[in-house]
């Protein structure tokens, strides 16, 4: 892992995740720049969960080697992932558990950085979507 700053990174993945109960919709979303995006309405995955849904469907298309940044808008998530914070939640703890192992085994090299909420085109995607 580096520490996000590098801008020798030959991809950047913007995360967003939605939705605050099971009872209400929510989404996630992710935009690879320059490659494409995926949006999903409707999931089961809510707050932070989301986020790492995203996360890991996001890596799960990328070729193996990748450097990668990703930029999100959930500080926690990204505390989580760099190990400044835990994920205390089992559910939670799962999801950066699979996150990290699916990095590993496709040999990414993988920055994170914090963003804005209105800096993050994956959090616009979701916002458009919603008003469709």
């Amino acid at each position: 892992m580096y520490d996000g700053e590098n801008p020798q990174l030959q991809i950047v993945v913007y995360v967003a995740g939605g939705g605050t109960s099971r009872a209400t919709k929510s989404a996630y979303a992710f935009l690879i720049e320059g490659s494409g995006a995926l949006i999903r309405l409707n999931s089961d995955a809510i707050g932070n969960e989301g986020v790492y849904v995203a996360l890991i469907t996001a890596m799960r298309i990328l070729p193996r080697g990748t450097k990668v940044q990703i930029l999100m808008d959930a500080e926690l998530v990204v505390r989580q992932c760099m190990g400044a914070a835990e994920a205390r939640q089992p559910d939670i703890h799962l999801l950066r558990r699979r996150f990290w192992i699916l990095a590993i085994q496709r040999d990414f090299e993988v920055g994170f950085r914090w963003i804005p909420h209105a800096e993050n085109k994956a959090v616009k995607l979701l916002r458009m979507a919603s008003e469709l």
